[in-house]
């Protein structure tokens, strides 16, 4: 399995995003995971949005307040394919997507389904209306090829940023959820050789979507890392009702 970390956060600037805190969760992950940040902002202001100029001012002022210096990039507008282009090859990118994004129909806010779709290999995180520092993160984890890189990132996040792991191991099958635990032992075995995390399992019986949910709903961590296998009803309920933000790994 190859590790693929978190090289670069992206922010889509509009004024739904400043308002939802995606700054303040890229400037806060950016500046713990030590990588750029950059801020992605429209050539041609948008209707019912704030001014190029005033998204870009405050843009730069949160970031010198938490003392990081940001990039910026400017696209032609905020559509999926503006940003898409923007991400290059995505290789190791991290998009901020705003948790009203998820709706059709935003003016000033793309769709999450647009970017779930496109082949580019940027993975999404969907920002909750209310920030809340991270201090410890999750995996929902099935045994899967993409599940398997959804692993490799949460290890990375976990490595990088000293977050404790706790791994979801999620059936209705327990002897499904024993060939889990029995995977991850042997993964650990081969790759946390050098710099070991702290990580856990938590087997659960019952749907992923509803387990998952009740799960983040008790507090119990700041972040959920889960593959991203389509837009299905079961990876929608997720983005939408979590109430932390959902990094969506490629």
């Amino acid at each position: 399995m190859s590790r693929t970390a978190v090289q670069s956060i992206l922010v889509p600037l509009s004024g739904l995003t400043l308002s939802s805190r995606a700054v303040a969760y890229g400037v806060y992950a950016a500046k713990r995971l030590n990588v750029p940040l950059v801020g992605l902002y429209a050539g041609k202001a948008l209707e019912d949005s704030p001014t190029e100029e005033i998204l870009v001012r405050s843009f730069q002022k949160d970031c010198n307040l938490s003392g990081i210096s940001p990039s910026l990039k400017k696209i032609p507008d905020l559509s999926a394919d503006s940003i898409y282009a923007a991400t290059g090859n995505g290789e190791g990118s991290l998009l901020l997507v705003h948790r009203k994004g998820l709706d059709n129909g935003q003016n000033d806010a793309v769709s999450f389904s647009e970017l779930a779709t496109r082949p580019t290999p940027a993975s999404l995180m969907v920002i909750p209306p209310q920030f809340l520092e991270i201090e410890s993160m999750g995996l929902v984890y099935d045994g899967s090829g993409e599940s398997d890189r959804a692993l490799d990132l949460a290890v990375a996040l976990s490595r990088s940023a000293v977050w404790p792991l706790t791994i979801l191991l999620i059936s209705e099958d327990q002897s499904r959820i024993a060939d889990l635990s029995r995977t991850l032992e042997d993964y650990f075995e081969q790759n946390d050789q050098d710099t070991p995390i702290d990580w856990v399992t938590v087997a659960l019986l019952g749907p992923v979507d509803e387990t998952a949910l009740q799960f983040v709903r008790e507090g119990s961590i700041e972040l959920l890392v889960l593959a991203l296998t389509g837009v299905d009803q079961q990876g929608r309920r997720l983005f939408q009702e979590s109430p932390i933000p959902v990094i969506a790994a490629r």
